[in-house]
């Protein structure tokens, strides 16, 4: 085929979520996020992805609470703002969002929305690499090679912890 029914299904499944976002369903709220950021099977629009993305995080679906992080730190569809960025990116991660794992010790290590902490970084990307995100041991390395033998040390025990602790208190 041409990819034509692709499309259509697209527009089909927009209908749909957007039928069970304005029900105030968090998940199809998320979904309907992604086509709008996207511009699958809608017009691409950020500003109506920010829309139902903060629709959903609000509602605690850790997805909607990544991707509206992600557009926060950049700036699309809302004001740039990276405090409001890195609280919506650490709610998602102590979900366990292993995207929002990785952006959050990316966070950390840059120092945007909140203060640099290298162990905190090496931490959430140790985290999020073995929640299988590509990327984010190479980052994990980035991060040890500004960090004491003792820091990663630290790093690495407070990462077992946090896993053990299911993400609570860190």
């Amino acid at each position: 085929g041409n990819g034509q029914g692709v499309q259509r299904n697209f527009k089909e499944a927009a209908k749909w979520y957007r039928l069970s976002a304005e029900q105030g369903y968090a998940a199809a709220q998320s979904n309907l996020g992604v086509m709008y950021d996207s511009g699958q099977g809608v017009q691409r629009n950020f500003k109506e992805a920010v829309k139902w993305y903060r629709l959903s995080a609000e509602q605690g679906d850790a997805a909607a609470q990544s991707d509206l992080s992600v557009m926060l730190s950049k700036g699309y569809g809302a004001p740039r703002n990276y405090k409001l960025a890195f609280s919506w990116c650490k709610l998602s991660a102590v979900q366990g969002n292993a995207r929002a794992q990785c952006n959050l010790g990316v966070k950390y290590y840059e120092g945007k929305g909140v203060e640099k902490d290298y162990v905190r970084a090496h931490m959430w990307l140790n985290i999020s690499a073995r929640n299988g995100v590509e990327g984010a041991l190479r980052l994990q390395q980035v991060v040890a090679k500004m960090m004491s033998h003792t820091q990663i040390e630290k790093a690495q025990d407070w990462a077992g912890e946090c896993i053990k602790k299911n993400y609570k208190g860190f």
